[in-house]
């Protein structure tokens, strides 16, 4: 009979972590579906890769924060003049365009905006990666335009 109560418990548990997973907003950072790593300077992010249109539609909108060293990395098919904005995005974030494995562009600290028009942020030059992290890090960390950036995913 205890047994028995052990299994329902577990059974139990398990349904519950499986539907409190299955309705969450999407995989959050720290638990990303596909992860990969930037490195600028000796600086590196560990990133969840955004591909596909859906994922970059999405981005990192909705969620409360960003953990330190964490990010999104959105991955076009071609080079262009790909714009950003913060809608519904709940923290402030820097954008940093990459092509030819370099810094391109910089918005740093690009503020939230629940606006239904919010604000857009697009790069002086065309990217193929853009690469949002916690608002400030450039300047904390020094990055600038011309900087070199490895990836891995």
């Amino acid at each position: 009979m205890k047994a028995r109560h052990i299994f329902l418990f577990l059974v139990l548990a398990v349904a519950v972590g499986y539907f409190a997973l299955s309705t969450s907003n999407g995989p959050r950072i720290g638990q990303p579906k596909t992860v990969g790593a930037v490195i600028i300077g000796s600086t590196e992010y560990t990133v969840e890769i955004a591909k596909t249109d859906d994922e970059r539609k999405r981005g990192l909108s909705g969620r409360d924060s960003l953990e330190a060293g964490y990010g999104m990395l959105f991955v076009f098919p071609k080079p262009d003049y790909y714009s950003f904005w913060m809608k519904d995005t709940k923290m402030p974030l820097d954008i940093l365009w990459i092509h030819d494995e370099h810094i391109v562009d910089i918005k740093v600290d690009a503020e939230p905006s629940s606006s239904s028009q919010p604000p857009t942020f697009s790069p002086r030059e065309a990217a193929e990666y853009v690469l949002e992290i916690n608002g400030k890090d450039s300047e904390v960390y020094g990055f600038k335009v011309g900087d070199s950036v490895r990836m891995r995913f």
